[in-house]
């Protein structure tokens, strides 16, 4: 179990997968809507976590880890940022699971 431990403390994203998450994040909170892009970061960093084997926990922990990397936009209550985190999250985990391992 003290490598499993190990595993969500050091799971996260290349620097690259990060950035595209980062970006189509606060555009998607903005939009307040999917867009292509966000669906392409998600698609991305499901591919690059089932390619580092990233457990599905794992995923979680390296984006939320990602977005708390993105500064809360000015005009975004709290509650709107979390729903928008939220939803990231269900789309995240429908294409983590969606996808062939």
């Amino acid at each position: 179990m003290e490598g499993h431990d190990h595993l969500f403390e050091t799971a996260s994203f290349t620097a690259e997968t990060s950035s595209r998450l980062q970006d189509a994040f606060a555009r998607h909170e903005r939009r307040n809507a999917v867009t292509a892009k966000l669906t392409g970061a998600l698609d991305a960093m499901c591919t690059e976590a089932h390619s580092r084997k990233f457990s599905p926990e794992g995923v979680v922990i390296a984006m939320r880890r990602t977005w708390l990397a993105i500064p809360q936009p000015a005009g975004v209550t709290s509650e709107q940022w979390s729903r928008a985190y939220y939803s990231a999250l269900g789309m995240c985990m429908s294409t983590y699971f969606g996808q062939k391992s």
